[in-house]
């Protein structure tokens, strides 16, 4: 077997920092997962990280999100192609999950992975198909649909809904995704 191996003897998991985020962004497009370097920093920053750096080289990646005290999200795991089969993901899971103890996790989970997460608990409950287009320009809204641009005083009424919706609270990352997004509301009765 080829590949980079990865000392055998400890869990070699480290923070991931902003110092890896371009190699992260190399594993990202390797499985042509459409990450640019600024969703790195975006989903870093907003997160925690672990990694696995092998001969000076990041080899893995894991972060999971926290919302509210008692829920957490995870992703962005990958395992580079010539170093898999070597526990890393495994590893790094293993982090992941001891530093967001206590919580209640999702994840979404590629087929390639699945093995990994049911092993170590984790439920299947659905699936989600994920679509990607680059657009020549944004789509037609219906003028039936009584779409507006979101406004400060909405925010309240957004993150309420979103966590009716979400079942947790991500107001942190609403706020994070709001600084940097143009947000519109579709408003009906007076009610976001």
């Amino acid at each position: 077997m080829s590949g980079t191996m990865v000392e055998s003897g400890s869990s070699g998991v480290i923070a991931l920092t902003a110092d890896h985020l371009e190699q992260a962004h190399g594993l990202s497009q390797a499985l042509v997962w459409p990450y640019r370097v600024e969703d790195w920093k975006f989903a870093r920053d907003l997160g925690r990280g672990f990694a696995v750096e092998a001969e000076g080289k990041l080899v893995g990646t894991a972060l999971w999100w926290p919302y509210g005290e008692t829920f957490g999200t995870i992703g962005m795991i990958i395992v580079s192609s010539n170093a898999q089969r070597q526990g890393i993901g495994g590893r790094l899971m293993a982090a992941l999950l001891a530093d967001a103890a206590g919580r209640r996790l999702t994840l979404i989970s590629t087929k390639e992975g699945a093995p990994l997460y049911t092993r170590l608990g984790f439920k299947p409950f659905g699936f989600i198909t994920q679509h990607q287009s680059v657009l020549a320009k944004a789509p037609a809204i219906d003028a039936a649909v009584p779409v507006r641009a979101a406004q400060a005083d909405d925010r309240s009424a957004i993150e309420a809904l979103d966590e009716r919706a979400a079942g947790m609270d991500r107001r942190r990352l609403l706020a994070a995704l709001m600084g940097i997004a143009d947000t519109v509301v579709v408003e009906r009765e007076g009610e976001v």
